[in-house]
């Protein structure tokens, strides 16, 4: 084979992904299967942000997996082989295939009648490296009798195969209590005391932070992606569209309405575009803009804004009458608006006739509650915004005031020392 064949045959034009698993592969099959899959390896490659999760146990529902990061790099897949000229004539081959950024070449040594070639199979310009450390693992592992003997996995007994019997769920099962860290029972308490939660009443009150739950509440409930109970957990044997009771529970999605002084004291909802699971990264050449504020130059405006926002924190799924809500848009469930006449509006709701079902949109809401809900909370936060103003207004004008007088103050003096001046000068001069 001479240069110019090899030259031919290499696959420049060949686009490959390049995967640096963090272990020894001695099966192909079997080190793609933790990988998710073929098909798993290539929806997350065109992904933008996506990262490559690894299960070293992919059958196990416990295991926590390992994110790859994507990396850019330019590198080229060699198929590199070696010719061996034996005594009796015969050539022996070895091939391997290598990850390198070194150009083809061929190369011959005629002491050890040896022969290596180097094939160009593709060019790699993306790269998932793991990089961090695995998350922490708990074996569904116990004693064989009691607190001694050998540790035996208890999975098949606690995981079922396929679609369990009744006969699986009335069985005996075996005692297996997760650490704390891994326990879910605060959550499902909060769901026996109420079936319906926001997300935002569930950091309040688990004091769990938004990425911790994200691993939780699928554990333990359902969610509502469109229609009355929109964003809202439900726990799982539990439907609100066969309770009438459930109207309390229901999504009042409130807006504010654009009015004077409304950018100053209401944020923004921050954008999904900038939201990130735990198994997506943001890439680390995406330019981060600093935005200042005049606001931001003040101390004691640092200091206020700090403290109304560890006030936000406390409770901002509640809706209370003389307050503002923390963002532009605030999805509340009924029976946490605080406002009496929004109560006692619902509470003349009439029942639904026998066999009534739930509407799609409205659930078990009467038409046009939403919009009056809507009114009442917009008039409540329309006074807020205007005594805000007001008062600020009012320091505005008296602080105005205090300037003028003070350089009034300054130009008195300036005349009176002008006319003194003048004085002296006529009488130097008679």
């Amino acid at each position: 084979m001479n240069t110019e064949d090899e030259i031919d045959i290499h696959r420049f034009d060949r686009k490959l992904i390049l995967v640096e698993y963090p272990g020894v592969v001695e099966n192909e099959e079997k080190a793609i299967r933790t990988l998710g899959g073929l098909q798993n390896i290539s929806t997350t490659y065109s992904l933008r942000n996506r990262r490559l999760e690894l299960r070293f146990r992919p059958d196990d529902a416990f295991s926590k997996p390992a994110c790859g990061d994507k990396h850019k790099t330019l590198s080229l897949l060699l198929k590199i082989k070696i010719r061996r000229k034996k005594k009796n004539e015969q050539l022996l081959c070895d091939s391997s295939a290598e990850d390198s950024d070194s150009s083809s070449s061929v190369c011959s040594d005629e002491s050890t009648n040896t022969r290596c070639s180097i094939v160009v199979m593709g060019r790699i310009e993306t790269a998932y490296r793991f990089k961090n450390l695995c998350d922490f693992q708990y074996l569904t592992m116990n004693p064989e009798f009691g607190d001694h003997g050998q540790m035996v996995c208890k999975y098949d007994s606690l995981v079922p195969i396929g679609l369990p019997t009744a006969s699986w769920l009335a069985g005996s099962a075996p005692y297996f209590l997760p650490p704390a860290t891994f326990s879910r029972m605060d959550t499902m308490q909060i769901f026996e005391d109420r079936p319906v939660w926001s997300k935002n009443a569930l950091i309040y009150l688990t004091k769990y932070s938004s990425d911790q739950l994200k691993y939780l509440l699928p554990a333990v409930a359902y969610y509502f992606v469109t229609g009355p109970w929109r964003i809202m957990w439900v726990r799982f044997g539990y439907d609100p569209r066969k309770d009438p009771n459930a109207l309390k529970y229901q999504t009042l999605d409130y807006r504010i309405r654009t009015i004077g002084g409304l950018k100053t004291k209401v944020k923004a909802k921050r954008s999904y575009c900038n939201y990130l699971l735990p198994y997506k990264s943001s890439p680390s050449c995406r330019p981060k803009t600093a935005v200042i504020t005049k606001e931001n130059l003040q101390p004691e405006k640092v200091k206020d804004k700090e403290n109304d926002e560890n006030v936000i924190g406390d409770n901002i799924y509640i809706f209370h009458p003389g307050t503002i809500p923390p963002s532009r848009q605030m999805f509340y469930q009924y029976c946490d608006i605080d406002v009496p006449e929004i109560q006692e509006m619902l509470e003349k709701i009439p029942c639904p006739p026998p066999g009534g079902k739930c509407h799609e949109r409205l659930g078990w809401m009467p038409s046009g509650i939403d919009d009056r809900c809507r009114e009442i909370i917009s008039k409540l936060v329309t006074n807020v915004l205007m005594q805000d103003n007001e008062a600020h207004e009012s320091d505005k004008s008296g602080r105005d005031q205090e300037k003028d007088s003070s350089e009034n103050y300054d130009d008195e003096e300036n005349t009176g020392a002008e006319e003194n001046l003048c004085d002296s000068e006529m009488y130097s001069l008679q």
